[in-house]
């Protein structure tokens, strides 16, 4: 009783539920209302077969909703269909275990994220699981979505596989679990007292207990299968979920496995690694030691996965779900971080090459000063004041951002600094470039400026000269003569050196002119880049659109190619098979363009139109040779059906004739063998009984005549068979018509004008023609 309680309650809150979906009250998604929604252009919604195989299923009670968009956003499918189900009312229904409505179909196909599902409401899943389970007793393997090459095509033999499923008569298992008829065998009452009531009604009170018993017993077994079937349902979308995802997952490892070649790869990428500094070399590697570690463990987590049975209960199921998901998760966590190492390793070269060319012109520009420094350190500059000016030229030259390059990279400059910081330090180099141009110019005006001093300085010596000649005397000359050699010495090598410096401060201008050539020359390769991008923008559009054109052409050479090789097998005893022949090959070629097709650049995508627009063109060419020939045909067949039934109408005619004249010919037969005893002088010489004989003979002749005619139509028309013109003849003695004429050949029989003739047979010959007769 209480499980009934439980059965009653459970259909007032699916009602409910059913009644007062979540959501919003209409269908919000584009998706809701539509048998076929493209969301992308990667499926055609007019393709003949695709529209058919969704009116089979409709037409089988199924809704189908088939969605075909780029990404799912990150969702997985569960909860894309979750999302679908809020913003689709008319798939919801509270009732089932999945949420859907009954006899839902919902085919979901995420393109970016490799995503193809399927899933089934209530009534349909028991239908297809049944059939499943079907098949696999006997041996019969389904695919739910047929691979091709394209999705219009995937979906339509997707669709018709699930409408075999629907249509096919179901294989029933050999479940005969036995099971009586009970009876009652009652005696005889006549002979028992008719006042005995108690009896009665133990009998009633048994059978109501019966009942009772019997009622709570089926509803007990139902209650125990419907659980049961509960179960069996639930633990057959756990282990279709889970193959899915097991598939999907060892799919991709598969190919990562296989296909990816990761280890070379490794090996080559951290190769290039070695020419920068020893710390970052050394976390390339150790990068590259811990994927070559994960790489191993999705190996061994593959293996795992192919290789482990298949539990047999549904928390088995579910737990292989859970590993194969997070399986999943891992190989997309190793894909992206390999994907940044190697992005990573990418700069870090692109980097290292950078600097080691600018470092190059570094030391050269380095060297350079070095050299000119070297070049006034030898002209003479020994005093304090002029080792002071050097320093500070050279502490000045080597503080430029353009001399410290090489510096910068031996101490260590950051792996991974982006182009733009780099083209910032080029620009400020390039800026600080007029002002070393300024400074040098301003030191040679200070030494101009120290010399003009240097010159007063000898004046004052000389004057000090003289002075101290007059006062001191011959002493003193020897010490004012060295000071004054001394002034000289030093003048003439401040008069060497101005020269020099200023040949280093041209040179400063010219490195500022060429580095404006050099960044003029970087705009007009960035203004050429630009307009190639644009050019590969409208090479790229234009592809799109040839690609569009020729996935219409094959589409159409395939449709025109599959009717007429139908109209050829239809109408094969009339088409040679050259021409059918000649159909398969043109579609072997557009199956082998279609194969192909996504593989072709711009280029050899024009040839590929030319290439379809011919192939159309033989189509069509082929398909009308073949129906010239049904339609001669038709009319040979047309033209030998006319003669054979005015053969018969010309057999039909004779008999007719010889039967209205055969009782004028029985009428006449004395007076005729008269005229033949008259014409052979026989006289009475023939009794009566001779006539008859006589008259016998003709009859038999008469009858011989008329089936040797049959037996020359029959043949005509057999011999005339392939052919026919407007006049026909038949044997020897042929069989024509023309006006009112009828004859047969030489010995035949011919009507016009009122006159009949019958050739000889024995050994004289009959002639009628008004009104004789004679033998």
């Amino acid at each position: 009783m209480r499980r009934a309680l439980v059965i009653v309650a459970t259909a007032m809150v699916a009602t409910l539920g059913m009644l007062a979906p979540p959501g919003s009250p209409a269908n919000a998604a584009g998706y809701c209302d539509v048998p076929i929604y493209a969301g992308n252009d990667s499926v055609s919604t007019t393709d003949e077969g695709l529209t058919r195989a969704v009116s089979d299923l409709e037409a089988q009670d199924v809704a189908v909703h088939a969605v075909v968009i780029n990404s799912v956003s990150g969702q997985s499918h569960e909860q894309w269909l979750k999302s679908a189900l809020a913003e689709c009312p008319s798939w919801y229904d509270a009732s089932t275990d999945t949420g859907l409505a009954p006899r839902q179909l919902i085919i979901v196909i995420a393109m970016d994220d490799r995503i193809v599902d399927t899933y089934v409401g209530t009534g349909l899943t028991v239908r297809i699981t049944q059939q499943k389970e079907a098949d696999v007793r006997n041996n019969v393997i389904r695919d739910n979505l047929a691979a091709g090459n394209g999705v219009t095509f995937a979906l339509k033999e997707g669709m018709k596989a699930y409408t075999e499923l629907l249509t096919a008569p179901l294989t029933q298992p050999n479940t005969n679990t036995g099971g009586g008829v009970a009876s009652n065998q009652t005696t005889s009452t006549q002979n028992k007292p008719v006042d005995v009531p108690w009896g009665v009604f133990l009998w009633v009170l048994a059978g109501i207990v019966f009942f009772v018993l019997l009622f709570f017993g089926i509803t007990g077994l139902s209650g125990y299968l419907e659980e049961r079937r509960r179960r069996r349902q639930k633990y057959e979308m756990a282990k279709s979920s889970a193959e899915a995802v097991v598939a999907r997952a060892t799919a991709v490892s598969g190919q990562i496995i296989l296909e990816g070649n990761y280890e070379t790869m490794l090996n080559r990428v951290t190769a290039s690694v070695a020419l920068g500094n020893e710390s970052e070399t050394r976390s390339f590697l150790n990068t590259k030691q811990m994927l070559g570690q994960r790489l191993a463990a999705i190996s061994q987590q593959h293996l795992t996965l192919t290789r482990t049975p298949n539990p047999t209960t549904t928390l088995g199921w579910e737990k292989l779900e859970s590993d194969a998901k997070k399986f999943e998760a891992d190989v997309d966590s190793f894909n992206a971080v390999y994907d940044e190492f190697v992005k990573a390793v990418a700069k870090y070269s692109e980097l290292i090459t950078t600097s080691s060319e600018r470092g190059a012109k570094a030391r050269q520009c380095h060297a350079a000063i070095a050299l000119a420094l070297a070049n006034l350190r030898e002209q003479g500059w020994k005093t304090g004041h002029f080792d002071a000016d050097v320093a500070k030229l050279e502490k000045l030259l080597l503080s430029s951002e353009g001399c410290l390059v090489d510096a910068r990279f031996k101490a260590g400059q950051e792996l991974l600094d982006q182009f733009a910081a780099e083209a910032e330090a080029l620009e400020a180099e390039v800026e600080a470039l007029p002002t070393l141009g300024s400074t040098l110019l301003a030191t040679t005006a200070t030494l101009d400026e120290r010399l003009k001093g240097l010159r007063a300085v000898q004046a004052q010596a000389e004057a000090l000269y003289g002075q101290m000649l007059d006062e001191f005397g011959l002493a003193s000359l020897v010490s004012i003569e060295n000071f004054g050699s001394e002034a000289d010495a030093l003048l003439d090598e401040c008069e060497v050196d101005i020269p020099a410096i200023r040949v280093l401060a041209s040179r400063a201008v010219q490195d500022y002119i060429g580095a404006q050539k050099s960044i003029d020359e970087v705009d007009t390769m960035l203004t050429q880049a630009e307009a190639l991008y644009h050019e590969v923008s409208g090479l790229n559009g234009q592809l799109k659109r040839m690609r569009s054109k020729t996935g219409t052409l094959v589409e159409d050479a395939r449709r025109r190619c599959e009717r007429a090789i139908r109209f050829c097998n239809d109408h094969r005893k009339d088409v040679g098979t050259d021409e059918l022949e000649a159909l398969r090959q043109i579609g072997a070629q557009i199956a082998d363009i279609r194969l192909h097709l996504g593989t072709q650049k711009h280029p050899e995508y024009l040839s590929i139109v030319d290439q379809l627009e011919k192939l159309i063109d033989s189509i069509s060419q082929e398909q009308d040779e073949a129906s010239e020939e049904y339609e001669s045909a038709e009319a040979e067949r047309a033209r030998l059906a006319d003669a054979e039934r005015e053969a018969r109408e010309a057999e039909k005619d004779l008999g007719k004739y010889i039967q209205d004249h055969k009782g004028d010919i029985k009428s006449k037969r004395l007076r005729d063998l008269e005229q033949l005893s008259s014409d052979h002088h026989i006289g009475s010489e023939l009794s009566v009984a001779e006539r008859i004989v006589l008259w016998q003979l003709y009859e038999q002749a008469l009858e011989g005549l008329h089936k040797k005619c049959k037996g020359d139509v029959s043949a005509a028309v057999e011999a005339r068979r392939p052919s026919y013109s407007s006049r026909s003849s038949f044997g020897t003695g042929g069989f024509s018509t023309g006006g009112s004429r009828t004859s047969f050949g030489s010995s035949g029989f011919s009507t016009g004008g009122g006159r009949s003739s019958f050739s000889s047979f024995g050994g004289g010959s009959h002639h009628t023609g008004g009104g004789r007769s004679g033998w």
